[in-house]
């Protein structure tokens, strides 16, 4: 796949398809987000209306969200968090 196709269906807002399926699995994109997260100087972490794809691989069912996050705060990353609140996301919502 040419990288004009990859980013294209990578940035498509369809939430229904996770976005660890471009690396291969689970276990693969695991990987990156480490190294991600490791060069990164602080984690920033936009949080929604959704709970998002949960990390078959962990033994606790966690999304991949809350794994990065939980990785971040384990190696004492700062942390910047956005939290939607319910009445943005009905009012998004309703523009759909």
């Amino acid at each position: 796949m040419n990288a004009k196709k990859w980013l294209k269906q990578f940035l498509m807002p369809d939430i229904s398809r996770p976005a660890w399926r471009f690396f291969g699995g689970a276990g693969t994109v695991i990987g990156a987000i480490k190294r991600w997260i490791d060069e990164s100087d602080i984690y920033f972490l936009l949080l929604g209306g959704m709970y998002g794809s949960i990390y078959e691989e962990n033994s606790e069912k966690i999304s991949f969200t809350e794994w990065e996050y939980r990785y971040a705060c384990s190696i004492n990353k700062p942390v910047c968090a956005i939290i939607l609140d319910e009445s943005m996301l009905h009012s998004k919502a309703a523009k759909w």
